[in-house]
C-alpha cells in the first residue's frame, strides 16, 4: 500500500527518521516499530547504541526497519504529518515513550502484544488519534503527576534557598539541559533585550 510514514527514535532532544514510502499503516510499519522494542533489554541498548551513534562509533544502518530508505540527518526538529505523511511512530527513549503521531500512546517498559496494539489505536470524540478506552492502564502512558508541596518540603525549600543551596532550573521545570538551535536563538535576544 503506498501509505508513506516514519520510524523515528528520539535521544537527547535529537531526532533521527527514517522514511518508509508504503506499508506505514499501525499493522505495517507500526508493528515493526512496536517488535524492535519488545525483545529484553531494548531501551538499554537502544540507548547505548544511539550514544555510540553520536559518539561516531556506529552506525544508524544496525537500527533501520527494512523496507525503509536510510535515516535522515539528525535533527533537532520532529518530524510531522502532513498530506503526504500519514504516520508516524516515534520511540522516545529520553521519556521512555511510544509516540504515535505526535500524540504519546504507550510506556516503553509495559508495550502491548501485536494484536492488542493495533486495536487500541482509536480516535477520541473529537476525532483525533487516542488510546482506545479499552486499552489497559498499565500499557499507556502516563504523564507524571505535578510534584506535591507539604509544608515540610516548602520548609526544607525555603530553608535550602535562604542556606544558599542550588538547584538547577532544569531539575524544577523537568526540561533538558540541551537547547535546540531556536531555542538558543531565543535566549540570545532576551539577553540582548534585558541587557
Amino acid at each position: 500500500m503506498g501509505t508513506r510514514g516514519y520510524y523515528v527514535l528520539r535521544y537527547r532532544n535529537i531526532y533521527f527518521a527514517q522514511y518508509h514510502n508504503y506499508d506505514s499503516y499501525p499493522d505495517g510499519l507500526g508493528v515493526k516499530v512496536l517488535q524492535s522494542m519488545q525483545f529484553p533489554n531494548a531501551i538499554t541498548t537502544y540507548l547505548q547504541m544511539l550514544g555510540e551513534i553520536l559518539d561516531g562509533l556506529r552506525s544508524l544502518s544496525e537500527i533501520l526497519i527494512e523496507r525503509g530508505d536510510d535515516f535522515s540527518p539528525p535533527s533537532w526538529q520532529r518530524p510531522e504529518n502532513d498530506i503526504f505523511i500519514e504516520w508516524i511512530y516515534e520511540i522516545d527513549v529520553d521519556r521512555n515513550i511510544f509516540h504515535i503521531n505526535g500524540t504519546p500512546f504507550f510506556s516503553l517498559e509495559c508495550l502491548p502484544d501485536e494484536g492488542d496494539f493495533i486495536q487500541y489505536i482509536s480516535k477520541d470524540h473529537y476525532g483525533n488519534l487516542a488510546c482506545a478506552l479499552r486499552c489497559p492502564p498499565e500499557h499507556r502512558y502516563k504523564r507524571p503527576a505535578p510534584p506535591t508541596v507539604s509544608n515540610s518540603d516548602l520548609a526544607t525549600y525555603q530553608s535550602s534557598v535562604c542556606t544558599g543551596s542550588h538547584v538547577a532550573l532544569s531539575d524544577l521545570l523537568a526540561t533538558n539541559d540541551f537547547l535546540s538551535p531556536d531555542e538558543r536563538i531565543r535566549v540570545l535576544l532576551l539577553e540582548v533585550m534585558i541587557g
